[in-house]
């Protein structure tokens, strides 16, 4: 990427000499194809969805951003988000907030992985397997409220609201998952070209015989009897994978 391109795309997109929807998604494009995924917007991080995985995670960079005295200083990143979080909880002492909001595929289930993954690292001492249990419940989460659509092959079906408590040492100490508005519907009726929920799949491939005589299953499998149409998809990210639904049924990994 030319240097006088990358010029023009700022980290802070509030620092274009002219701001508009044109030219925010041209600066934006241009750090994307650089591989610079995040741009801040004031107080704002945006994210471009890469459809791939980026060394953007390794716990060196992870402890980049725990160690940082002013994460302003770095570079954008979702990290940066949760260190400032922390950084006001423990100046101020009151409770902080992050949405996490964009259209079907823009990433916020990652994302909201990796801000979990962040505040749990953050936590002072002893961390016992509360932050375990709490990023373990995305696959339960995903299998019974993610779906594939015709625009994104995980997309939610529902909205969640996550507490993560600390004490005032800054010892992680409790966590909350609320979820609402799930997209019941889709369980009778679907859009063409859409999905049931991959729970549904990954029963059809991982159920045992007892299991799927109980349900009335007895020789059921794939897309046909959960949509009632030809298999024509993989039933989203993990759709039939079996082990998916041990995880599931028996809580093992």
């Amino acid at each position: 990427m030319a240097t006088n391109e990358l010029a023009l795309a700022p980290e802070d997109l509030s620092s274009l000499p002219t701001i508009s929807v044109e030219t925010v998604v041209a600066a934006l494009s241009v750090r994307a194809v650089a591989g610079n995924i995040y741009s801040r917007c004031g107080p704002l991080l945006v994210a471009v969805n890469p459809y791939e995985n980026l060394p953007l995670y390794t716990p060196e960079n992870l402890a980049r951003y725990l160690q940082a005295a002013d994460p302003a200083t770095l570079p954008p990143h979702v990290f940066a988000v949760g260190a400032a979080c922390m950084l006001a909880l423990t100046r101020t002492g009151r409770s902080q907030n992050v949405v996490v909001s964009g259209e079907s595929g823009a990433g916020k289930t990652e994302t909201s992985k990796w801000i979990l993954t962040f505040l749990s690292e953050a936590a002072v001492g002893d961390k016992g397997t509360l932050h375990l249990r709490v990023l373990e419940t995305n696959p339960v989460l995903e299998a019974l409220g993610c779906a594939a659509t015709a625009r994104n092959e995980n997309s939610s079906r529902f909205g969640k609201f996550i507490s993560v408590r600390f004490d005032s040492g800054g010892r992680l100490r409790a966590a909350r998952i609320t979820t609402y508005l799930l997209e019941k519907s889709r369980v009778t009726r679907r859009c063409a070209g859409e999905s049931n929920f991959h729970g549904l799949y990954q029963m059809l491939a991982g159920a045992d015989t007892a299991t799927m005589h109980s349900l009335r299953l007895d020789g059921a499998s794939g897309a046909t009897a959960a949509d009632g149409q030809a298999d024509d998809g993989d039933g989203g990210s993990g759709g039939r994978d079996p082990e998916r639904w041990r995880y599931l049924a028996n809580g093992d990994r």
